[in-house]
């Protein structure tokens, strides 16, 4: 009879190990592609609206420069505050994002867990270049001679 509650139990952690892993992942490789950029904590402002004050405590307060892009992605995707957000975090500091996550009630797996490894960042960066006038240019357009 244990067995049969064993399994089940054994298949769950795997599964969210898995997926835990998938998102401490996706926080490494943000770690890299941001270490040498000079503008992450003004585009982590703009990108969630966030005073600058509030992105540089939470910068001072963290392991690493990603953990901070996940306050803020968590915070949006639970709809909770970043300081409630913040909370779990330290609580749970060294256990991986997965499990800080899990405790926000985000699902492994869920639509909400994959928008967590959106680059939201990346994404606004995309949209507000979009947004600047791309046109024709100089030469283009004109028939040839």
């Amino acid at each position: 009879m244990k067995r049969l509650f064993f399994v089940p139990l054994l298949l769950f952690l795997l599964i969210f190990s898995a997926y835990a892993d998938e998102l401490d992942n996706f926080v490494i490789n943000f770690n890299m592609q941001i270490k040498d950029d000079s503008n992450f904590k003004s585009d982590l402002s703009v990108t969630f609206g966030a005073p600058q004050e509030r992105v540089e405590y939470y910068y001072k307060q963290v392991d690493k420069p990603a953990d901070v892009y996940m306050i803020f992605r968590l915070s949006e995707v639970t709809k909770r505050p970043p300081e409630q957000v913040f909370e779990v975090y330290k609580k749970n500091r060294g256990k991986g994002w997965g499990v800080i996550a899990m405790e926000l009630g985000v699902k492994p797996g869920s639509n909400e867990f994959h928008l967590l490894k959106e680059d939201k960042i990346g994404k606004h960066k995309k949209e507000k270049h979009k947004d600047k006038g791309h046109g024709k240019g100089r030469d283009k357009g004109k028939p040839k001679d």
